[in-house]
């Protein structure tokens, strides 16, 4: 499954199916940017607005000071360092299923997610700007195995903090940290 994201702000899109053009997930950011809440479509008509209709998935609120919560479950708050821990390069979590899994980096700001087997579950592709190398400019998207789309919301769900947490940390803001980030990961010359 390939889920595209509708916007180049991966913290306020919409994730649709690639083959069916189904909306699958939505993804809000409150008006101070600090808190992003991720739901998926219901068919029902919406009742507090267009931002705010189907089935509550999770929450993050991320914080400069203290620790970034999420929510896993409406009004259940959780340090994400309690979710999603921090091993080397790589940040793991324990689906519902009970299995690990850990996403780590890749060049150009794509990330992997591995099974406990170091087996590929998921990719995504980091959004293209189009404007070196004469390569067309494409939005982000997520490639989802199909054996795993058992756990779908887990995978959407960290793959967005994995993502989140790279934009809003370090004092240089998201293109420059990124940007250096990679260049100090990868050897390779700072693009920004």
């Amino acid at each position: 499954m390939r889920l595209n994201f509708t916007a180049k702000d991966i913290g306020h899109s919409d994730l649709v199916d690639d083959t069916t053009n189904q909306l699958q997930y939505t993804v809000r950011t409150n008006v101070d940017g600090k808190m992003k809440t991720i739901r998926r479509p219901t068919k029902e008509p919406p009742s507090d607005g267009p931002d705010h209709r189907g089935l509550f998935i999770a929450r993050f609120h991320l914080h400069v000071i203290t620790s970034d919560k999420v929510e896993l479950q409406e009004d259940e708050q959780l340090k994400v360092r309690e979710w999603m821990q921090e091993e080397g390069n790589k940040r793991t979590f324990t689906a519902g299923s009970g299995k690990k899994y850990a996403w780590s980096s890749r060049q150009h700001g794509d990330a992997i997610l591995q099974d406990e087997n170091d087996k590929q579950v998921a990719y995504l592709y980091d959004r293209s700007s189009g404007l070196f190398g004469g390569e067309e400019r494409s939005r982000a998207a997520l490639e989802v195995d199909d054996n795993v789309k058992d756990i779908l919301d887990d995978i959407v769900v960290s793959c967005l903090y994995f993502k989140l947490a790279g934009q809003h940390t370090g004092i240089f803001g998201t293109s420059m940290g990124n940007g250096l980030a990679n260049a100090i990961a990868y050897g390779t010359p700072l693009s920004f």
